[in-house]
């Protein structure tokens, strides 16, 4: 008890930025998912502080030296601190949530990481596994995407909370953009004619070809293909934005927030979006659309595979504060696809044939802390069929994670 009131305490002088829900959670394999939002709320908690202590104005703007002044000092303190830090987590998440999380959910114990700070770069050295478990060829596949998934579900955490609020804080721009184009970027970063044997996507486009017996001199499957396909993200709007936040109404502004343009539909505010994502089944374009109200935010999509190994494709909705009073908030999803077979590794492999799954999960805020600084006991409880579902098990079975919701203080820019 002592130790959760001294949480509480020192988690309240962060509070007072934006309506958007930050959360310290955990779950069994420290998945993806418990890592975006572990490390969205420390990068939040670090530019609270920062903001307290390295004010966005240092000079008075009267004549022009003072605004030259200005601008300088914030692309250096943008350059100096703020893209460090974004690197590490990014490459954190990518190794420690990405490789990490899915090395753990197969049996690989005593994996070590190597996070290159403040360089940028990691790597993930996995440790041995555990003998009486046998890991399929789709958990090889799972493992190697696994940091590019987690990099995706990383910008993926910030662009949500964005939606919740209606805005974007200079501090998660660059976060965002970085892991959202970052993956485009990694993918069309294979180059076949040197040594492409420790990148993650060439290892994956070599291990899908031999998973379904493709020749590689004639499979559609191509590091081509994969390299045009990840042209997608580089034509979301979103990312451009985002650079526009930090670059003009930042460092030329000094406006720490910027309004979330959202197209208004009726009572709604309306934000589309798309991305590429990968799959043990192949490359996944995911068409989004977030609608946020007052008191909700309702996202629905599809994900439309491209089919070279099989049929795959799903769809899903998640909605915030279905119940929202007092002491009590609820949240729901569901989603659902369709799927090639798959084989789940264990004591003995084990094929599950294709077919239609999905997934239901409940989330649960017991309110704690009202007034200034709202603080609710969160949990999410689910299950799923097996299949594949970003930052899930591939498994079928119950998925739990707990713990602290943080909802901040509204702060839009007028």
């Amino acid at each position: 008890m002592k130790k959760a009131t001294l949480l509480i305490l020192l988690l309240t002088p962060f509070l007072a930025k934006a309506q958007s829900r930050y959360y310290l959670l955990y779950d069994r394999t420290k998945s993806p998912v418990m890592g975006a939002e572990l490390l969205s709320t420390a990068h939040y908690m670090f530019s609270s502080v920062e903001g307290q202590y390295l004010k966005p104005q240092l000079f008075k703007e009267k004549k022009w030296t003072g605004k030259a002044l200005n601008i300088g000092y914030r692309l250096s303190k943008t350059v100096i601190i703020d893209k460090t830090l974004t690197d590490f987590w990014k490459v954190f998440q990518h190794e420690v949530f990405g490789h990490g999380a899915r090395a753990r959910e197969y049996g690989y114990f005593e994996s070590t990481y190597v996070i290159d700070f403040p360089q940028g770069g990691g790597k993930i050295y996995y440790g041995p596994h555990s003998g009486n478990r046998m890991v399929s060829d789709e958990e090889f596949i799972m493992r190697t995407i696994g940091g590019v998934e987690s990099t995706t579900i990383f910008a993926n955490a910030l662009r949500n909370k964005w939606v919740q609020s209606g805005q974007i804080p200079y501090s998660e721009a660059y976060l965002y953009y970085s892991n959202f184009i970052g993956v485009s970027r990694y993918i069309r970063s294979i180059d076949e004619d040197n040594n492409t044997s420790f990148h993650d996507m060439f290892s994956y486009y070599r291990q899908m070809n031999r998973h379904y017996d493709y020749d590689l001199e004639e499979t559609p499957f191509t590091v081509e293909y994969l390299k045009k396909r990840a042209l997608v993200n580089y034509f979301n709007p979103l990312n451009y934005y985002a650079l526009w936040v930090l670059l003009k109404e930042y460092i030329w502004s000094g406006n720490e927030t910027a309004v979330l343009p959202m197209i208004p539909i009726g009572k709604y505010d309306c934000l589309p979006f798309f991305y590429m994502g990968v799959s043990p089944f192949g490359t996944e374009i995911y068409v989004e659309n977030a609608l946020r109200t007052d008191q909700s935010v309702i996202n629905a999509y599809v994900r439309i595979g491209d089919d070279f190994f099989g049929k795959h494709w799903g769809m899903g909705i998640n909605k915030t504060n279905i119940i929202n009073n007092a002491w009590l908030g609820v949240d729901a999803g569901l989603d659902f696809w369709r799927q090639p077979a798959l084989v789940l590794g264990g004591e003995e492999l084990d094929e599950r044939d294709a077919g239609i799954g999905g997934a239901a999960k409940l989330g649960l805020a017991f309110k704690i802390s009202k007034g200034d600084y709202p603080l609710s006991i969160y949990s999410t409880i689910g299950y799923k069929t097996t299949g594949y579902l970003q930052g899930e098990y591939l498994k079928d079975g119950v998925f739990v994670r707990a713990g602290l919701m943080l909802l901040a203080l509204d702060n839009k820019k007028e």
